[in-house]
């Protein structure tokens, strides 16, 4: 599904809730007030930094309206807890998970997921 189909499906998922926030006199978030290009705009920033930092970000992970700058230090974060789990993969992949689950735990105290 490309980002313009994605982008028409929130946006009429948002509808009956944008419909019913104005019968209530409640505020709009600003989800609900977006345009589909909007939100479009929204999903292709996400994708394009997922793209440059070769990650799959997940767009409603990120809140709407977020800078280039918001979603770069997302996508940033998410490479940095990656590559803190390198040495936990590397056990896992040479022992398994319950060997490596293990180690981890008589070296350093944490438990592994």
């Amino acid at each position: 599904m490309d980002n313009r189909q994605r982008a028409e499906q929130i946006y009429n998922q948002n509808q009956p809730a944008v419909e019913r926030s104005r019968r209530v006199g409640m505020a709009l978030t600003p989800i609900m007030a977006a345009t589909v290009e909007q939100i479009e705009a929204h999903l292709d920033l996400v994708d394009e930094v997922g793209r440059e930092f070769g990650f799959r970000l997940d767009a409603s992970k990120i809140e709407f309206g977020a800078s280039r700058e918001q979603v770069v230090a997302v996508a940033q974060s998410k490479v940095r807890s990656y590559k803190n789990r390198a040495g936990v993969r590397a056990l896992e992949q040479k022992y398994g998970h319950d060997a490596a689950a293990r180690i981890v735990h008589k070296h350093s105290g944490r438990n592994i997921r």
